[in-house]
């Protein structure tokens, strides 16, 4: 008996499109090399480089630039904290660097004085979101401002310290009563 044996070849082939593997800048730079996706400004899209034609030459940004113009601030959390309790606040977004170090953050009270929030280093997910630790606070309404390498994020959400912040239990409801002073 005679068998004949050809050989077997298997191939793995990645099927992707980096629109959907990425939907902000911060994302898309992030992307292994392998993939070839670059950040169009112009249609703020994540693409392959091999469809970049419409995309103007000084709005791509590719992953070794490392610098998105639009970092974003998406949501906060909590948005209310006790007087000098130095609340831990979550900060969410897109495009918030590549690591702590390329962010800074401050806390602007209505009177324009500035406080540093500290990010908390084990917190940090890439370009995804942190957590900032703040001095204590006055009582105010106090802004956001998160700068990301130089550029300044045009979101600014709003943090309030209150003089009372109560937390009563009622049958499985969470009621918070807070009196502002301002």
């Amino acid at each position: 008996m005679f068998f004949k044996f050809f050989p077997l070849f298997f191939y793995l082939f990645n099927i992707y499109k980096c629109k959907y593997l990425a939907d902000s800048c911060g994302s898309c730079i992030l992307l292994h090399d392998d993939y070839h996706c670059l950040w169009c400004e112009t249609d703020k899209s994540c693409r392959h480089e091999i469809n970049s034609s419409i995309c103007k030459s000084n709005h791509i940004i590719r992953s070794s630039m490392g610098i998105c113009p639009d970092p974003r601030l998406r949501q906060i959390y909590p948005k209310i904290g006790p007087q000098y309790g130095q609340t831990p606040i979550h900060i969410y977004g897109s495009s918030l660097g590549k690591n702590p170090h390329d962010i800074s953050i401050v806390l602007i009270n209505s009177n324009q004085t500035e406080y540093p929030c500290y990010i908390q280093i084990q917190s940090y997910i890439i370009a995804q979101s942190f957590i900032c630790q703040p001095p204590s606070l006055p009582i105010g309404i106090y802004t956001i401002k998160v700068i990301v390498h130089s550029v300044v994020s045009k979101d600014r959400p709003v943090f309030h310290i209150v003089v009372k912040f109560e937390i009563e239990f009622n049958m499985n409801l969470v009621v918070l009563f807070y009196r502002n002073q301002l």
